[in-house]
């Protein structure tokens, strides 16, 4: 393969040798509607951002350098042959990739969080100008894995990717690759900068070595930022809600399920509590069922015990009503497989609420957007 050129290689290294990258809704893992992945980072400071295309065949790709401002990625491939122009949600991109004249329309999901690793970063092929890896711990079918992505740059700056998927105990990286099947051990030594040794061995057996050399790390991957996330010891997220928590209608206790929460937003001074169903014949956003709400819960919360009434926690909680016309919790009573979803909402002050309020999720999100902090949804499901 030939090498890079010596001032494009420089203007690379320069750029990820600048990069801090931040916890940020961009790091991860995002599907390509035009095929393959893309994996984002961007930076912490100055809104940088690079892009790594790969294709469905985890080989091929393209390596774009840009920049952010609010929702809005722009970026150039470093043989500026394409150019991408997107809108980025925490969850979801879309926008158009352009190559000549012809843009094509371009959307994804994020699929694998960026959830952070001891040595996830960028990393440089000691002695090599072409050489270079990404590395990233994502979530990947609940669990925590490490993401290797070896890039090797032509003389044009088209990158040739090879993933790996591993995982690290305490310094020992192990993996494979998805391209080849080639067993790869990586050993990191700590340090400023970090380095590692880097061997790959054949799949076949008796396995030979193909390659070994020595890492620099060229800048880590900042920590992602804690994320506000709402538990019950009753039910995962998405999973079925026991009995106990349904109406006694159905043979439940109409207990309203244990929670704890954790990592709430800086600077929150109460918490909002909304439960609803928009399953039919319920209706959707301001039309669901309610079947819980409960406001100004105090900030020093953390856990609400199983069938433990929000009010006990203070006199400035308000309790509202139900789509029963009862107040307090109110559980699932489907006539069928309903999903219950309950939102708790992070607030900067607590509420002045008049009456009895009842708030659908909906509701409650569009009339006190500006008083939200951060929200943490539990989705659960009931029927018989």
């Amino acid at each position: 393969m030939n090498r890079i050129p010596v001032v494009l290689c420089a203007a690379l290294l320069a750029l990820w040798s600048s990069l801090a990258v931040a916890a940020a809704s961009l790091n991860g893992i995002w599907s390509n509607s035009a095929g393959g992945y893309l994996v984002m980072l961007e930076a912490s400071s100055g809104g940088t951002v690079v892009v790594l295309q790969v294709e469905p065949d985890l080989v091929t790709g393209k390596l774009y350098v840009g920049s952010r401002s609010g929702d809005s990625v722009s970026a150039t491939s470093i043989d500026t042959a394409v150019s991408l122009a997107l809108s980025v949600t925490d969850s979801a991109y879309s926008g158009s990739r352009t190559q000549g004249n012809t843009p094509q329309a371009v959307s994804g999901q994020l699929l694998f969080a960026y959830v952070g690793g001891a040595y996830d970063g960028a990393w440089q092929r000691s002695g090599s100008s072409d050489r270079y890896f990404a590395i990233l711990t994502a979530t990947i079918n609940q669990a925590s894995a490490v993401v290797v992505v070896d890039i090797k740059l032509d003389s044009a700056g088209m990158p040739a990717y090879d993933v790996v998927l591993g995982t690290l105990a305490n310094t020992g990286f192990a993996g494979k690759s998805l391209v080849s099947g080639n067993a790869v051990t990586m050993g990191f030594v700590a340090g400023s900068p970090a380095t590692a040794s880097y061997a790959a061995l054949t799949a076949s057996l008796p396995p030979t070595q193909v390659e070994s050399f020595g890492l620099t790390q060229l800048f880590a991957i900042a920590a992602p930022a804690a994320t506000f996330t709402l538990t019950s010891s009753a039910y995962t997220d998405g999973g079925a809600m026991p009995l106990k928590q349904a109406c006694t209608e159905q043979s439940g206790s109409n207990a309203s399920p244990a929670l704890a929460w954790r990592n709430a937003p800086s600077g929150t001074a109460a918490y909002a509590l909304v439960m609803d169903d928009e399953v039919s014949p319920c209706g959707s956003g301001n039309d669901a069922c309610i079947h819980w709400n409960a406001f100004n819960l105090p900030a020093s919360t953390s856990v609400l015990g199983e069938g433990v009434d929000p009010a006990t926690l203070g006199s400035s909680v308000v309790l509202g009503s139900a789509y029963n016309g009862a107040t307090g919790y109110q559980g699932p009573c489907p006539p069928g497989p309903h999903i219950y979803k309950l939102t708790l909402y992070a607030l900067d002050s607590t509420l002045s609420l008049s009456g009895v309020p009842t708030l659908t999720r909906s509701q409650f999100a569009s009339t006190y957007s500006a008083r939200i902090l951060g929200s943490a949804t539990l989705t659960g499901t009931f029927g018989q």
